[in-house]
């Protein structure tokens, strides 16, 4: 957006320079309209980018410095090719423009870009005044005092920037965050409202099957129909069972992410869950290993993050149903930019093709014959909530592998 202002801006600068026709300098409108033709070619070049897959947030650091390096040559320009009754930069109304520049780096709402600009700004600004000063001194129409004021001016418009682009920042991730909130909490309400409809549906069959295999029970030479419709209500309890299962699993994600992030320290809850497990699952190896002492930032607090491991290393214990591993190992590792990483390792026999495959945003295939196909999504809820990852792959030579990324506490 800033940039079409820019483009914008620069065409009507240029349209100017053909009013102004020889009344200044020939060179002065040499610079001026190269200057204006080369801003209007980087903006459009910088919403091209914006636009496509390949923006990055750098591109908001060099739009600044964009701002910030064409805002000086426009007014340097005068400086060095001064016009006829001329009397120092600060008398000419485009030594605002530095201070709008200054300020509209805030807009991008980033710190870094925000950060150049305030570095570039303050060098632009001070050398404009020293070259004015030096090379135009004789006709300087103002003296200290006019420069204190130009100085505060735009130390205030930088400073402003720091505020938008730190303290708005914050307001836009907190109102995008709460959207986001309402969106999932809608889709979950959904859901309940499907599960709830299958769940009636469930019922009802399995109040038939009852029906059918009461009155089966009653006829003794009715051996075959008997096991027949006993399977049939078996197979629609464990269907029942099974969205009783998820909407309460759903339930749980949201409820966590509505409560809030807290800081958990991993080896409390790690060492319990990885206790749980080796007693339900003696005969697999269960290591806990890496920087144990580590804290990380989850949504729900302890009660999650219990929720998060178990879940993973549960099911990795559990392997496809059929074929268990001989070893799990839990990995605690430090990430760049102050996270965490939760490692669940096993020698399995891995993901399935569709498992791999299925995108975590949503309900998914299930790694086992009975599963609901709810345990990564759900992972990937919590850890979400918070500004986390979730990412699995099948680890050359056996087993798979599921990283857990969270935000945690600086050293």
């Amino acid at each position: 957006m800033i940039s079409g202002v820019r483009a914008v801006f620069c065409a009507v600068m240029f349209g100017r320079l053909g009013l102004l026709k020889f009344e200044v300098n020939a060179s002065r409108i040499a610079i001026e309209a190269t200057l204006c033709v080369v801003l209007m070619l980087v903006s459009v070049w910088v919403i091209a980018r914006a636009r496509s897959a390949r923006a990055t947030p750098s591109l908001l650091v060099v739009s600044v410095a964009v701002d910030a390096v064409g805002c000086f040559l426009a007014l340097f320009a005068n400086v060095l090719v001064p016009w006829p009754g001329y009397d120092g930069i600060l008398r000419v109304p485009d030594a605002a423009a530095l201070l709008v520049v200054a300020m509209a780096a805030g807009f991008r709402l980033s710190p870094s870009a925000a950060k150049v600009g305030a570095v570039l700004h303050a060098a632009g600004a001070a050398t404009l005044m020293g070259v004015d000063l030096t090379r135009n001194g004789d006709s300087i129409a103002y003296g200290a005092p006019t420069v204190a004021i130009f100085a505060i001016l735009v130390l205030s418009a930088i400073a402003l920037a720091f505020v938008m682009s730190t303290q708005v920042r914050r307001l836009v991730h907190l109102a995008a965050t709460e959207h986001v909130s309402a969106k999932s909490a809608k889709m979950s309400l959904w859901h309940v409202l499907e599960g709830n409809h299958e769940m009636r549906s469930a019922l009802s069959a399995v109040a038939l099957e009852t029906e059918l295999f009461l009155r089966a029970a009653q006829r003794s030479d009715d051996r075959d129909d008997l096991v027949r419709v006993g399977g049939d209500l078996r197979s629609e309890l464990a269907r029942l069972n099974e969205l009783v299962v998820g909407m309460r699993e759903r339930a749980y994600a949201e409820l966590a992410a509505m409560q809030g992030a807290a800081r958990v320290e991993v080896r409390a809850v790690a060492d319990d869950v990885v206790s749980r497990v080796r007693a339900r699952f003696p005969g697999i190896d269960v290591e806990l290993r890496g920087d144990v002492d580590a804290r990380v930032v989850v949504a729900g607090g302890a009660t999650s993050l219990d929720r998060v491991l178990s879940n993973l290393v549960t099911n990795a214990c559990e392997g496809d149903g059929r074929t268990r591993p001989s070893r799990v190992t839990v990995d605690v590792e430090r990430a760049p930019r102050d996270r965490v990483r939760l490692v669940v390792r096993d020698d399995g026999p891995g993901f399935s093709a569709d498992v791999l495959a299925a995108s975590l945003d949503a309900r998914g295939p299930s790694t086992k014959a009975d599963g609901s196909g709810l345990g990564l999504f759900l992972v990937r809820a919590i850890a979400s909530a918070t500004g986390g990852s979730l990412g699995r792959k099948n680890v050359e030579g056996g087993g798979a592998e599921v990283v857990v990324e969270l935000p945690g506490e600086p050293r």
